[in-house]
This record gives structure tokens, sequence and C-alpha cells, in this order.
């Protein structure tokens, strides 16, 4: 289960920079694009914020690795010991019933990391003034998820 969550890790850090280029362009508007493709977008990041601004909110998703798997093995292993008959024999359909509840279950649990992951990707993308009011500034990831509750309400923790 440790290397499991440390491939994950490091799958997560290295693919990084192409989901925040990935979010940023989708909620930019066509016109104030000044980078052309993937890694004109990453030159400008890059540019504008150094190297560490490839990873603004890597650490939240490096971190929902771990539990994300922790909760899907561990509602999987319960599902699968509720469904199994005297046998220890999973029933047709039961092991992807398991899979759906566990996958369905570890989603629910870290959504609101997904959710405050995606809010500090894109409080460093400028906003078009026809898109509305800018963005929250947050101090971190604590403060994001903090004052989402407190604005938003815990749902707004499964916005999106």
């Amino acid at each position: 289960a440790g290397l499991g969550a440390a491939a994950g890790v490091v799958a997560t850090l290295v693919s990084y920079p192409f989901d925040l280029v990935c979010t940023q362009t989708a909620a930019t508007d066509m016109r104030s694009r000044q980078a052309s493709g993937l890694m004109g977008a990453m030159a400008a990041i890059v540019r504008a914020k150094g190297i560490s601004g490839l990873y603004r909110g890597a650490a939240v998703a490096a971190g929902s690795v771990a539990p994300s798997a922790g909760v899907q093995f561990l509602v999987l292993e319960k599902t699968r010991e509720y469904f199994a008959d005297s046998s220890a024999r999973l029933p047709a359909g039961a092991a992807a019933s398991s899979g759906l509840v566990a996958g369905t279950v570890s989603k629910i649990v870290v959504y609101p990391l997904d959710v405050a992951k995606k809010r500090l990707q894109m409080q460093a993308t400028p906003r078009p003034v026809h898109f509305g009011a800018q963005l929250d500034v947050y101090r971190g990831f604590a403060d994001c998820l903090v004052s989402i509750v407190r604005r938003e309400g815990l749902m707004g923790l499964y916005k999106g």
C-alpha cells in the first residue's frame, strides 16, 4: 500500500503542471489567452511565477492521493466482505457493485480537496471583467477550506 501511495504521489506531481494549465485554460476567456498551446501556457506561468508557479496547489493534489486510495480500498474490502457468501466467494455482480460503492465513497470524501486544489490553481489566473467578480485569494489550503465553508456553507466544498 505504501509503494502504491508513493507511486500515486509521484505520478500526481509529474502530471500536475498539465492539470494546472488545463484548469487555468478552461477558465480563461479565449480573447485573453496570450500563450499558445500547452508549452506556451507553461512558459508563461514560469515567466510570471517561476518554476514553483507550475506547482501551485500541488501539495493538496499529492496529499489527496493517500486518503483517496485508503478510503477506496477500505470500502472495497468492507463491501466485498458484506457481499461474500459463506465460502468467501463473491456472487456475480458483487465485485462490480463493491467497486462502484468504493469509488463513489472515495470521491465523496476526497472531493473537497479537489475543490480546494482548483480554487488555489485559479487564484493565479487573471479573470476578464465580463466573467464577473475576481476570485478570492487564499493563504493556503486550510484557509481555502475554511473560507469556502464560511462563505458558501458545507455544500460549497462540493461545487462543480
